[in-house]
């Protein structure tokens, strides 16, 4: 990715902003690139991406729980999306969305999953308490 990059959203294990080159993003310990990326999703300050195994990887802005790894820590470089009870990995991802500061994700079962900002409800649980992980989101599939 390039362009404003303050808080880490370009997921290169910096904050160095603007980025008027292109950069790669790094693995989760930042010794490689990330790979193996089919969707990649934008918010305001944060970003998603699928890989092929269907797990989702966050990084940059997390003060709302965007990044879905059951903290509000803001991340230079992936992370991955936790399930629900926080004990694994959201799996099985076809697809992922992201609003201004929540998140969401599709996977193969066509079950909606939604986590971050929530004061509107629009991560759909009947709530407007923010998710720091992956709820089932209430919104029927068209």
């Amino acid at each position: 990715g390039r362009g404003k990059n303050d808080s880490g959203q370009l997921g290169d294990n910096t904050t160095t902003s603007p980025r008027k080159l292109p950069v790669q993003v790094k693995n989760s310990d930042g010794t490689g690139a990330l790979v193996g990326i089919k969707i990649v999703a934008g918010g305001a300050k944060h970003t998603l991406a699928v890989t092929n195994d269907g797990k989702v990887w966050a990084w940059g802005n997390n003060y709302n729980g965007e990044l879905g790894d059951n903290t509000t820590n803001t991340r230079t470089r992936p992370v991955q999306v936790k399930n629900s009870d926080g004990t694994g990995s959201l799996t099985n991802v076809k697809t992922v969305g992201c609003g201004e500061w929540h998140s969401g994700a599709v996977t193969n079962d066509s079950k909606i999953w939604a986590w971050g900002y929530n004061g509107y409800g629009q991560i759909g649980d009947n709530t407007t308490l923010n998710r720091l992980l992956p709820v089932r989101s209430n919104v029927p599939m068209q």
